[in-house]
């Protein structure tokens, strides 16, 4: 039962944070994650800590969302580029040189590592 309740919860915490209702999505997320952890639930905690302006949460999450999905590209590209918003290009940098190694060459990526290079981010 308490898997069916997370995947509910989630479900529709990731809905309200869709419709930029940042505060409730993170209550409910934070409750699916409570009854069992599912895969995605730090990335929509980290985008209802972003629209709620709690930068240093959100980071957290992004964190934790990179390190559980450190394959997915989506997921590595937020990760750096947050990374970089809070200063820490290197390990942004890091992350991307991760990336391509990994899937090879991404357009994207590469335009990201010019941005933090030049420090456009």
């Amino acid at each position: 039962m308490s898997s069916q309740l997370a995947n509910e919860l989630f479900e529709y915490g990731r809905t309200l944070c869709q419709m930029e209702r940042y505060s409730e999505a993170k209550e409910q997320l934070l409750l699916s994650e409570e009854l069992e952890h599912l895969q995605y639930t730090y990335y929509w905690l980290y985008r209802a800590c972003k629209g709620l302006g709690q930068e240093d949460e959100a980071l957290k999450y992004m964190t934790l969302c990179y390190n559980e999905n450190d394959m997915d590209k989506r997921c590595s590209m937020t990760y750096a580029e947050e990374l970089a918003q809070h200063g820490k290009r290197r390990e942004a940098l890091k992350v991307l040189k991760k990336l391509m190694d990994i899937h090879g060459y991404d357009e994207y990526a590469d335009e990201l590592m010019d941005d933090i290079k030049e420090k456009r981010i």
